[in-house]
């Protein structure tokens, strides 16, 4: 998926994205199935137009290895979660970003 931003109030634009995401989902059982994904994204400078906002930190891409685990609790509903571990991780200056994450969902379909 690729996302072109334009500019808002005063001109500041959110940087331009890409991402790209592949994953499996392999039966352990009736109930249980194993999950893994492989995730990467693109996040170019923000554009700080005529706000005088610093923009140097911002933008950056990472790469993240995600295994994880889902269980059937009824006939269409479901909770999954996955375990995010960074593959690669380079951000522009210095940016707050973590080591591992932690998704939980939960799934419905008819």
């Amino acid at each position: 998926r690729m996302r072109r931003n334009f500019a808002g109030t005063q001109g500041y634009r959110f940087g331009h994205e890409t991402l790209g995401h592949a994953g499996l989902k392999l039966p352990l059982s009736e109930r249980f199935n194993a999950l893994s994904q492989l995730s990467f994204s693109w996040r170019g400078k923000d554009g700080p137009g005529t706000t005088g906002e610093l923009v140097d930190a911002t933008g950056g891409t990472y790469a993240y290895l995600s295994p994880g685990l889902q269980i059937e609790l009824a006939d269409g509903l479901s909770v999954h979660g996955y375990y995010q571990w960074p593959l690669y991780q380079r951000v522009n200056d210095i940016q707050i970003t973590s080591d591992r994450n932690l998704m939980i969902g939960l799934g419905f379909s008819r």
